[in-house]
């Protein structure tokens, strides 16, 4: 069925969230856009492949941490702002049918800038980042995919 779906080497987002039985929204376009490399709106083979050898088990770890940094890095600007956190965690959240209120979201942002903001910029770099995931390495877990057969 997949080798159906890719047209000339490549798989487009309808077709990725397809196969993957993935429901749009703004985390599975961020995971998207993470895998489509060169922004073509398609993913290649290579892509495809570079992206998986970084969250297979024995995938690197600061590659693991890069590409979650740029999960959360919205507007690709090397820095996350509280209002992309809080939009993407939105929308995790939603994707999960768990229901949280305003101001508990709100809480758990503030508690992650409180952590992870060192320097109290009101952004988190991806040296902060490192640092974050160095002390909640769990944070990490959903960058590990099973891929035995």
């Amino acid at each position: 069925q997949y080798q159906r779906r890719v047209h000339g080497g490549l798989i487009d987002k309808g077709e990725f969230l397809d196969v993957l039985k993935f429901e749009g929204s703004l985390f599975t376009d961020r995971i998207f856009s993470i895998f489509d490399v060169d922004s073509s709106g398609a993913i290649s083979l290579d892509e495809f492949l570079r992206a998986m050898a970084v969250l297979a088990p024995n995938g690197p770890i600061e590659e693991k941490i890069r590409l979650s940094f740029r999960m959360w890095d919205l507007n690709n600007d090397q820095v996350i702002a509280k209002n992309e956190l809080s939009k993407l965690v939105k929308s995790s959240l939603e994707a999960s049918s768990l229901l949280v209120s305003e101001d508990q979201m709100r809480m758990l942002i503030d508690a992650t800038f409180a952590l992870a903001d060192c320097d109290h910029n009101g952004s988190i770099t991806l040296a902060e980042y490192e640092k974050l995931v160095q002390d909640y390495p769990n944070m990490l877990s959903n960058m590990t995919l099973d891929l035995r057969l």
